[in-house]
């Protein structure tokens, strides 16, 4: 035993002369450069501030202004970045109070004769008791005006209003916010690509049918649809319009954009798949317009809900707004079906669906189920025409091409840097478990003098998708085209001289090192806090000896006494 107790006494002795190393990784707070505008700037100790709220939101897990190589950037307001940053950076605007600010405005692609609705997204600070009249112009003209009456310190309104387009073409317009007691009026431009397109449905009937016929009628006689009808009155005899297919069997999905179906019952299970297939891989939407009961064979090969099947004494009336239709002999879809709801009535104190769409695949299916909403369409208290046209033209024109291109922004100043977006539909790709199979694709920048300029394009996360980056070239316009094997596709671009963009008081150059370096460009305090947390943490490696710990005096005296107490014991001096 004594010679144990010396020999751990003497292995401590030993270590603690040699003194080891021992290295380990450890977490360390996350290195954070906050940039800072400069002193003279009006909106420095808002920045002051806004950095100290977010050291108190991070606390320990951040180190700002440390020794360490910074992992991230945040620039507040209008700061002065250098040269190559080798970090994310994060760009967060600052705004005076009270100010109103157009953070976003959107405006759909459109077609000619369609109204395109624009949104606007307003943020006002310091402005609570206060209203702000947000108005759409058209060439300085006012079209419409919304207003609102802010109830915070610091808010944000989505405006929705509607624009009608009277030629094709890039249509530009611009959002203006003017506020009581504020002397800046506020505006952003937007511009509305307007197509001069007519939306392809072909109408198709196994039996006669009163629903779908006079839907057809309606569409016919706008000239925004192209219709086309195939009626079967017999098993072996159909009237069909030129170049209509005879049989769904041998529909081509790129012939139209959406299908309308009546007495849906007679449908074979051939012609079932072949409207399957135009509706998940095409993209089109599929609308069944039946006259009785759905049979159990088309409902579970579309997915359908359940339908209950109801005939009243009185109608009743789709609840608005919008255009409205009436009817009394209905199939109500089940409680609980997962339906869009696009006419809803009042049945045994419920609100029930009576007509909705689903999404199937890479596109929609419509189930109506106002059976006899056709014999109330000259009632003046309803919009039978109004609400089948609306309803099929969204849905027409939401069918994809083969592929598709847009440009962001649409409306530029020359310098402005474009993103350039490629989307390719399902059917002009292939995917198995091994790999993917894309075509070629080619884009370019036109302008309506003839030149060309070819733009490089790189594939995104998403199979299918490519993405491309250029500058506005000078004040004109311009078209973004694309092209695969299968089709082509063209997106306008207007660049001028005057055009506001959506209002950002973060630097130009922020906002660009932002989209570069992986960062982003963020509105509040929280968004900034939420995008630091989830950068991966700082780790180093430590090197610690623990020899040099004055606690090792301890059992180094322990083991030596013991050692000394068992000689003395045994006579030993």
């Amino acid at each position: 035993m004594k010679i144990v107790l010396r020999a751990l006494a003497i292995a401590i002795a030993l270590a603690a002369a040699v003194d080891p190393a021992l290295a380990r990784r450890v977490t360390v707070p996350l290195p954070v450069d906050v940039l800072l505008p400069p002193a003279s700037d009006p909106l420095f100790d808002r920045a002051v501030e806004v950095r100290a709220q977010l050291v108190a939101a991070l606390g320990d897990r951040i180190d700002i202004d440390g020794r360490e190589a910074p992992q991230a950037f945040v620039a507040l307001g209008r700061t002065t970045l250098r040269a190559g940053v080798p970090a994310p950076v994060f760009a967060m605007p600052l705004e005076e109070a009270p100010a109103v600010v157009i953070a976003r405005v959107t405006a759909p692609s459109t077609i000619l004769g369609q109204t395109a609705p624009i949104t606007a997204t307003v943020r006002a600070f310091g402005l609570v008791g206060q209203t702000t009249t947000i108005a759409l112009l058209r060439d300085g003209t006012k079209i419409e005006s919304i207003e609102h009456r802010w109830t915070s310190d610091d808010e944000t309104f989505v405006a929705s209003q509607a624009f009608v387009p009277a030629t094709p073409g890039t249509q530009g317009v611009r959002i203006t916010a003017t506020t009581d007691g504020v002397a800046r009026t506020t505006s952003a431009d937007v511009a509305v690509p307007v197509r001069e397109h007519q939306l392809r449905v072909l109408a198709y009937e196994a039996r006669p049918s009163w629903p779908l016929a006079f839907v057809r009628r309606s569409l016919e006689a706008e000239p925004v649809f192209d219709v086309t009808t195939t009626s079967r009155t017999t098993s072996r005899s159909a009237t069909t319009s030129p170049t209509a297919p005879a049989s769904l069997v041998t529909l081509q999905m790129d012939r139209f954009d959406a299908v309308l179906v009546g007495a849906p019952e007679t449908l074979t299970a051939a012609e079932i798949r072949a409207l399957d297939t135009f509706v998940t891989r095409r993209g089109g939407t599929l609308v069944l317009l039946p006259d009785r009961r759905l049979p159990e064979n088309v409902i579970r090969a579309f997915g359908l809900p359940e339908f209950e099947e109801v005939i009243l004494e009185r109608s009743l009336t789709t609840a608005g707004p919008g255009p409205t239709i009436r009817t009394s002999e209905l199939l109500l879809a089940a409680d609980g079906a997962r339906l869009e709801p696009l006419g809803a009535v009042r049945h045994a104190a419920n609100d029930r669906v009576v007509v909705g769409s689903l999404v199937r695949g890479a596109g929609r299916i419509i189930v109506s189920g106002a059976m006899d909403a056709w014999r109330y369409r000259a009632d003046p208290e309803v919009t039978f025409d109004n609400f089948w046209r609306g309803l099929i033209a969204d849905a027409a024109a939401a069918a994809p091409p083969p592929v598709v291109v847009k440009v962001e922004p649409s409306i530029a100043r020359a310098g402005d840097e474009l993103i350039v977006s490629v989307t390719l539909r399902p059917t002009e790709f292939d995917v198995d478990n091994e790999s993917i199979s894309l075509p070629a694709v080619k884009a370019a920048l036109n302008s309506a003098r003839g030149g060309s300029e070819v733009i490089r394009l790189w594939p995104d996360v998403v199979p299918g998708t490519f993405e491309g980056r250029t500058r506005a070239p000078r004040a004109g316009t311009y078209t973004v085209s694309t092209s695969i094997a299968g089709g082509s596709a063209d997106a306008p671009l207007l660049v001028a001289d005057d055009v506001i963009h959506a209002a950002s008081r973060s630097s130009r150059a922020a906002a660009f090192a932002a989209a570069a370096t992986g960062g982003a460009v963020v509105t509040n305090l929280d968004d900034l806090a939420g995008r630091l947390e989830s950068l991966e943490p700082n780790s180093v490696e430590q090197l610690t000896r623990p020899m040099r710990s004055p606690w090792w005096i301890l059992p180094f005296t322990i083991l030596l006494c013991a050692e000394w107490a068992l000689r003395r014991k045994g006579g030993a001096r």
